[in-house]
C-alpha cells in the first residue's frame, strides 16, 4: 500500500498494549482509514504526565499528522489529544463495562484499512450519549440496533404476524417457535423495530441478552464473519 501522511484525522480508541518498555500499539477507527494500529511511543515524561490514560476505550481523539511509510504494518501519529473529557466513562464500573464491549465489537467486526466515516461520526455521537447519560444499561443494544440500520441492515416493514422472527443470516422474517442463534424471537424482533424507529421502549434482562448478542452476530454475519465478544459477559454480570 502507498505511503499515508494525514495532516489530522479524528479517531475513536478501541484496545491499547503496551510494546516494549516505552511503546504502546493502540488500536482505533479512524475516520479516514477505518480500522488501524497506532505505534505510540510514551517514554518516562510522557509516563510521568499521565499520557497513557487518555487511550482508554472509546477515548475521542484529534490526532495530527497521521502517517504511514510504504507497506510498513504501523501507523503513527505526531500528536493525539482528547477531543472530548469523559470523566463519567473512566470513572464507572457500568459505563466502562459498556465502553470495552463497544470497543471490542469495532476491532473485531469491522476490516482494518477500510473506512467507514459514517460509523466513526455515529459512534462518536453515541460515546457522548454513554458519558452524559443516567441510565447506561441500554446504550449498547440502542446503539446496535442504530448501527444495523446505518449499514442498511434494518428489515424493511413489520413482519407479517406475531409468529416471525428475523433470521440472521438473511435479514428475513421466518415462523420462529423458540428464538435460537440463528434467529431473533418474535418478541426481540418487534423490541429491534422498535428501536430502530427510536421508540422509548426498555430492555432488560433475557430480552436484552437476547438483542445483544444477536444483533452482534447480525451485524458480523454480513460485515466480517462470527468473532466472539469476550467482553460481554463482563458487561452482563455488571448489570445483571
Amino acid at each position: 500500500m502507498a505511503s499515508v501522511d494525514l495532516d489530522a484525522d479524528r479517531v475513536i480508541v478501541l484496545s491499547s498494549t503496551v510494546y516494549g518498555d516505552d511503546s504502546h500499539i493502540v488500536r482505533v477507527f479512524s475516520r479516514t482509514l477505518g480500522v488501524i494500529p497506532l505505534w505510540v511511543r510514551m517514554g518516562k515524561a510522557r509516563r510521568a504526565r499521565g499520557e497513557g490514560a487518555k487511550f482508554h476505550a472509546l477515548a475521542l481523539l484529534d490526532v495530527r499528522g497521521l502517517h504511514r511509510k510504504g507497506s510498513e504494518g504501523l501507523f503513527r501519529v505526531r500528536t493525539a489529544e482528547r477531543a472530548a473529557r469523559l470523566d463519567a466513562m473512566t470513572r464507572e464500573a457500568r459505563r466502562a463495562a459498556v465502553a470495552f464491549f463497544l470497543a471490542e465489537f469495532l476491532w473485531k467486526t469491522f476490516p482494518e484499512e477500510a473506512p467507514h466515516p459514517e460509523v466513526v461520526d455515529w459512534t462518536w455521537s453515541w460515546v457522548l450519549a454513554l458519558d452524559a447519560t443516567p441510565h447506561p444499561a441500554s446504550v449498547h443494544v440502542r446503539y446496535l440496533a442504530g448501527l444495523t440500520s446505518l449499514l442498511g441492515l434494518a428489515p424493511d416493514g413489520a413482519p407479517p404476524s406475531d409468529r416471525h422472527g428475523l433470521q440472521l443470516a438473511t435479514g428475513e422474517y421466518l415462523p420462529v417457535d423458540h428464538p435460537d442463534e440463528a434467529h431473533l424471537g418474535p418478541a426481540a424482533t418487534r423490541t429491534y423495530l422498535d428501536l430502530v424507529a427510536g421508540k422509548d421502549v426498555q430492555v432488560v434482562g433475557a430480552q436484552r441478552r437476547e438483542l445483544v448478542l444477536g444483533l452482534v452476530r447480525y451485524v458480523q454475519l454480513h460485515l466480517s464473519g462470527e468473532r466472539t465478544i469476550q467482553s460481554y459477559e463482563v458487561l452482563e454480570a455488571v448489570f445483571r
